[in-house]
């Protein structure tokens, strides 16, 4: 089960400090206590965090090797030397590029070319690409952007042809680099932030060239921080905070045409990575990255209406082909299994430019490193993501005598192997893993800041709003509300979104449906959510915007009634029986082990290493899983071996390839307290008919909220029969019922399998 991380409590030393940080900064305790669990724990470090702006900005010449790369682009200008900036594929790279590419236009370069390359060119300096730009006349200085730190070869080959190269770049400095300015914040000792993007280094370098005059390109490093997934701390939250003032303000053409769905001043950190950043990566997926540097460095009005209509069409084909390939990926994990501690796939049509982003689903659905591989004639290409807790650099570079080439950050990375290497490398790395990450590492988990206990007051909502811009590094808030039944409806007919009321606050959750049996099932559950605030008619209003919904395992009798009503579908599949005793010889790692009865838990002791779900997997780690009345056969889908440790009424049919055995030692979950004749089915048939008009979001809730007088285990098991054969059914969550049915209990596909098993008994 994904474990909810409460933000540890305070000691009364720390409870003092926080509550003098208040008053000192004039902000609530609730706010100080947050920022202090994020090591923003003075008075001085509240202030600049609280206060973020250009006024914050260190001096650019502090960057190793800064000055000498602006005095070399001095000399390039002054000699009237031809000039070529050479940024990358992605949304940091054309950022990147066009910082420069405007910045050396107005420093006065006058000979001055920029370009980036495809995908399919590979990443980092390429010759066929600079001699392609050149059209033939010689450049005699490139500036590379966002990459080049571990292109020694290829800044050889160029300088072997006259051409002098200035390296600036972000990434990982590697063992070696090349032999020239190299401009990399990473680099040396003296630089006191050192997480900059591309652009973000762009930027600085425009700053030492033009001054002030460089701020009007913090709308293109803002943009390229947040989709870069850099850290929003010290100067990145400056960066964003200025660039994401001119997108509500000083609106770039470009930018304007990207947004023009948004209303004017909405714009915000979240703008930049769901509304622009996928256009602009989606250009350098489907192989035209050109189209997205043209665009962003077009004044012509006519030119940035036409590619940004072509930007849009590149992200909605992009969705298209990513969901493609994710389920193809999906389908050879499910063959595969999931049992080490990473998970590496290949394809022959996988398409470079997707793999990035499935790999990132996966991580975040399976809460380990992933790396998905273009099979291209042979050679692999990959693209790696990783967990918190392990660096994915340092793992690949214990195996880097069977890799290629490779390069990136500790999260993530891209590689190229040759495909007979590809068994070696995943044995090599996930060695390495069991080495140096714990099974705690493993665990799927999500931080809340705190615990609301009451309704959330509307003071702290709105001045948790000085924390934007939020983003990697500056999370935006999450809290946890534990509630029990809930009414949760769709926001309007046919909407996939939801909408419920807590003691919190109103909640929305998005693409919600398949929440909505755990919400207003009888049993407690945290929900996590972030606070959003709306104005309307000059009154603001606030809602809960749902991330997680955690079902909590409490075995009461509440749960075993509810279990026992969601074991109740399905019919009976062909099931090998097994011995408990060795199913831990038999099953692997990728393993769902089934109970009905929560009783029959204590039974079975080798559970307690296993991960504890309700209903339905909240996280997929890497510990085998006991799960409690999976509430559809989808709760199944990943699992490669499925064990029914108590005798199920029905088992979901298998998927392919999937191995489904029975305990056939096991008990009837309760075999003695269903009556199947007709006199019982008739008195439940008579209560039922009395409680029409009453909630029923289930049958066990309807039990629990009348306490009818009939034994639970039988009312549920006939309203389930009954409402199958159409003779009640639920309407707008209130139970009712059709007199005009006529139909034999042996019609019912449950009242059939349940006779089968008391027979079997």
């Amino acid at each position: 089960m994904k474990r909810v991380i409460l933000a540890k409590s305070f000691s009364p030393e720390e409870l003092n400090t926080v509550n003098k940080n208040a008053a000192i900064c004039g902000i609530m305790p609730e706010t100080a206590g947050l920022l202090y669990s994020r090591n923003i724990d003075t008075p001085e470090k509240i202030k600049r965090f609280l206060n973020p702006g250009k006024h914050n900005f260190s001096d650019p010449l502090i960057i190793p090797n800064m000055e000498k790369a602006a005095k070399r682009i001095a000399e390039a200008k002054a000699k009237g030397e031809r000039v070529l900036v050479y940024g990358d594929y992605d949304a940091d790279g054309v950022s990147a590029a066009s910082i420069l590419y405007r910045a050396f236009e107005k420093f006065g370069i006058k000979d001055l070319a920029v370009t980036v390359p495809n995908r399919s060119d590979g990443y980092g300096l390429n010759l066929s690409v600079i001699e392609k730009a050149s059209c033939g006349k010689k450049f005699d200085l490139i500036v590379t952007v966002d990459c080049g730190i571990s292109n020694v070869k290829e800044v050889e080959e160029t300088k072997a042809t006259g051409t002098e190269v200035i390296v600036t770049d972000h990434h990982e400095i590697p063992e070696i680099i090349p032999d020239c300015i190299c401009v990399n914040p990473k680099m040396g000792e003296k630089t006191t932030f050192t997480g900059l993007c591309g652009a973000g280094v762009a930027f600085e370098i425009a700053r030492v060239l033009l001054g002030e005059r460089a701020y009007e390109y913090l709308d293109y490093a803002a943009l390229a921080t947040v989709a870069d997934s850099m850290e929003l701390k010290d100067e990145n939250r400056d960066i964003v905070y200025e660039g994401v003032k001119r997108f509500s303000k000083n609106v770039r053409p470009v930018f304007k045409e990207m947004t023009s769905s948004l209303k004017y001043g909405e714009a915000s950190s979240q703008t930049l990575a769901y509304s622009i950043a996928p256009k602009i990566n989606a250009a350098g997926r489907m192989g035209d990255s050109l189209s997205a540097l043209k665009l962003f460095i077009s004044d012509n009005d006519d030119e940035i209406r036409n590619l940004s209509a072509l930007l849009s069409s590149y992200n909605m084909e992009r969705q298209d082909c990513t969901d493609r390939l994710y389920k193809e990926a999906k389908a050879e994990l499910l063959k595969k299994g999931a049992d080490k501690k990473i998970i590496m796939l290949s394809g022959e049509n996988w398409n470079t430019g997707f793999i990035g982003i499935v790999a990132a689903k996966l991580v975040e659905e399976y809460f380990r490193p992933v790396i998905i591989f273009a099979d291209i004639g042979g050679v692999l290409k990959g693209s790696c993501r990783s967990i918190e807790g392990i660096n994915i650099f340092e793992a690949l570079s214990s195996a880097k005598d069977l890799l290629v080439e490779f390069g990136g950050h500790s999260q993530a990375a891209g590689v190229t192997i040759k495909k007979e290497n590809f068994e070696e490398l995943e044995k090599r790395l996930d060695r390495y893993l069991d080495g140096t990450a714990d099974e705690e590492t493993f665990v799927p988990k999500i931080y809340a800041d705190g615990e609301i206990k009451g309704v959330f007051p509307m003071e702290l909502a709105k001045e948790l709003e000085l924390l934007e811009p939020c983003g990697t590094g500056n999370k935006k808030p999450l809290f946890c509300v534990t509630e029990n039944a809930l009414s949760a409806n769709p926001l309007k007919e046919g909407s996939p979104h939801i909408a419920f009321k807590t003691k919190a606050c109103d909640m929305l959750k998005f693409s919600g449906l398949d929440y909505v049996s755990v919400l207003e099932a009888p049993v407690d559950k945290k929900i996590l959510f972030e606070v959003s605030l709306s104005t309307y008619a000059r009154q603001t209003y606030m809602k809960g915007i749902v991330k997680d919904v955690i079902p909590v395992i409490k075995r009461d009798d509440s749960l075993k009634l509810l279990c026992f009503e969601n074991s109740l579908t399905g019919d009976l599949y062909e099931a090998k029986p097994i011995d408990t005793g060795k199913v831990l010889e038999i099953v692997g790692k990728n393993c769902a082990f089934i109970i009905r009865n929560p009783d029959d838990y204590e039974k079975f002791p080798f559970l307690d290493s296993c991960e504890k779900e309700l209903f339905y997997r909240t996280g997929k780690g890497l510990k085998r899983c006991v799960l409690f009345a999976p509430s559809g056969e989808n709760a199944l889908a990943d699992f490669k071996t499925v064990v029914y440790l108590d005798l199920p009424y029905a088992t979901f049919e298998p998927k392919e390839g999937q191995k489904v055995y029975v305990n056939k030692n096991a008990d009837f979950f309760a075999g003695g307290r269903v009556d199947l004749s007709r006199d019982a089915m008739g008195k439940t048939y008579y209560t039922l008919k009395n409680l029409c008009g009453k909630r029923a979001t289930s049958f066990t809730e309807l039990y629990l909220e009348n306490t009818p007088d009939v034994e639970p285990y039988q009312f549920v098991f006939a309203a389930k029969v009954f409402a199958e054969l159409g003779i009640f059914y639920v309407s707008n969550k209130i139970l009712r019922c059709d007199k005009t049915v006529r139909a034999d209990l042996e019609t019912s596909k449950i009242y059939r399998t349940v006779s089968k098993m008391v027979q079997k008994c």
